[in-house]
């Protein structure tokens, strides 16, 4: 069981239970993160209150995992920036050249790996010490 001090927010989190934002949701909540979803669309997933975007959010976050397309990251970038959290975690299927830019220049460390690969594999606890930027990691094909 992890330690519950770090704070783990989802973005992209969605109530719809096959979704893998939905189960990483989950899969947090069952492993002892505090789990913090951000979705503007939606006031709980999962039990849990949902914050509307990063600026929201009451106190740093530990780690980010990203479950929103590259398509849609745009906007959200200066706010992933601004929350300054301590790792992001790009889901497959999430990598945009525009964030990682934004993550390199602002010395922020990020993973492309599967958020529910690492927790699967017992590696999401080691991989939330400080990592070198661009660190390959379970279930990110490196």
């Amino acid at each position: 069981m992890a330690a519950t001090s770090h704070q783990v927010a989802v973005l992209g989190a969605s109530r719809n239970r096959q979704r893998y934002a939905n189960r990483a949701v989950r899969a947090l909540q069952q492993h002892g993160y505090d789990v913090v979803p951000i979705n503007p669309a939606h006031a709980e997933i999962e039990g849990l209150p949902v914050v509307p975007d990063l600026g929201a959010l009451q106190r740093r976050v530990h780690t980010l995992t990203v479950y929103v397309g590259p398509r849609h990251i745009g906007p959200l970038i200066d706010e992933i920036v601004a929350a300054r959290p301590r790792r992001v975690i790009l889901n497959p299927g999430t990598e945009s050249e525009d964030l990682e830019h934004a993550l390199d220049e602002h010395a922020i460390p990020y993973l492309e790996a599967c958020t529910l690969v690492l927790l699967a594999t017992g590696q999401f606890e080691s991989a939330l010490q400080p990592a070198p930027l661009h660190a390959p990691a379970a279930g990110s094909g490196a």
